[in-house]
């Protein structure tokens, strides 16, 4: 140690640019983990829409399956109700067996202008999930991130400040300063008074 001051040797530390080229990594690789998660997460299954639609799907998800079968059930301005079911297109069960339960469990009444429809669809195998507004923006910070880290350890120059050559040296004294010519006053007259 000089003069009160330590130095640190070069490399006795991690730079920042490889400080900043690891968080890159960890933040890429959080990235890829949580775009991942987002956008394979299973969507839900249609939820019913009123208590008659969630019990005539009770009745005829054991018949076709579960998640065989979807219903929906609305009223029509010119008066009564209209059913309406989607049956999969994978199912081994006949339409005509459905249309069947259906009457037999929502009890139409033609007369008020009820009618019931049943249609064959394929059903999406495994829909991806869309990670909505708040996983968009945890992606896009995400990916700031990195970019932000990889900038720093890629593009910013690295600069090292060398330490001085006699850094562990013993100070050396300064040299003496020359002393100045001592000016001598001059001498002071004073004048005699007129009054005198």
């Amino acid at each position: 140690m000089a003069q009160g001051q330590s130095f640190r040797k070069q490399g006795a530390t991690p730079s920042t640019q490889a400080l900043a080229l690891l968080a890159c990594a960890v933040a890429l690789a959080l990235l890829a983990w949580r775009g991942a998660s987002l956008f394979t997460a299973p969507v839900a299954a249609p939820v019913p829409a009123s208590m008659a639609e969630a019990s005539l799907l009770s009745v005829l998800e054991p018949v076709a399956g579960a998640g065989q079968v979807r219903v929906s059930i609305a009223r029509k301005p010119t008066g009564g109700r209209s059913i309406l079911v989607l049956l999969d297109a994978t199912s081994a069960v006949d339409p005509q067996q459905v249309a069947r339960l259906v009457s037999l469990a929502a009890v139409p009444d033609t007369a008020a202008g009820d009618s019931v429809q049943v249609e064959q669809a394929v059903f999406a195998a495994n829909p991806l999930a869309s990670p909505g507004r708040n996983g968009w923006i945890e992606l896009a910070m995400i990916g700031l991130v990195a970019a932000l880290c990889g900038w720093i350890g890629i593009a910013v120059p690295r600069t090292v400040s060398a330490a001085p050559e006699d850094a562990y040296a013993p100070a050396r004294p300064l040299p003496a300063p020359e002393p100045a010519p001592r000016r001598t006053p001059a001498p002071v007259q004073i004048a005699a008074d007129p009054a005198d």
